[in-house]
């Protein structure tokens, strides 16, 4: 699976290492940075779905909240996925598909030059959690790769989409 890493920070944060050991998750991100964040992206998960993740939003920096609504935890990773991947990745279908297939940072960044971590929470069942994403313009993807009790991705289950990222507005 993809962006273990990933994973393993924002269970951290959390103090839930289970979930860590039931998954596996990579990418890396820095710290969120002391840059003022202006928009709000506010995500609900439910047992295998998400819910207010915007079809298309502007580039840049958001204050992310997800909100756990379920009796599962959940995770959501975003990734920019920089122009070869935007291209490749067309269907939900092949995105489950690349999702199941990358297994490090250095797999994502060899598939998917340019391609970046944009953000990820994790929440425990019923709680919610804030951290900040970086959406820059092209093609991000976001999903859930906790495995449910028979080890299916909740990705594979329905956790999992495309944003379209706008570039900025100009300043004017």
């Amino acid at each position: 699976m993809i962006m273990k890493q990933g994973l393993r920070r924002s269970v951290a944060r959390a103090g839930c290492a289970t979930v860590v050991a039931a998954s596996g998750l990579a990418l890396s991100s820095a710290p969120a940075s002391a840059v003022a964040v202006k928009r709000p992206l506010v995500m609900t998960a439910t047992n295998y779905k998400f819910q207010g993740i915007p079809k298309t939003l502007s580039a840049g920096r958001y204050a992310g909240h997800l909100i756990n609504t379920s009796d599962e935890p959940h995770v959501i990773i975003a990734v920019n996925l920089g122009p070869t991947c935007s291209a490749s990745l067309t269907t939900i279908s092949q995105a489950k598909n690349f999702v199941n297939s990358i297994d490090s940072e250095e797999a994502f960044a060899a598939a998917c030059p340019g391609g970046s971590l944009a953000g990820d929470l994790f929440a425990r069942p019923w709680a919610a959690s804030r951290s900040t994403f970086r959406f820059k313009p092209g093609k991000a993807l976001y999903f859930c790769p906790i495995p449910e009790e028979h080890g299916t991705p909740h990705s594979d289950l329905g956790m999992i989409g495309f944003i379209n990222v706008t570039s900025p507005p100009a300043a004017g």
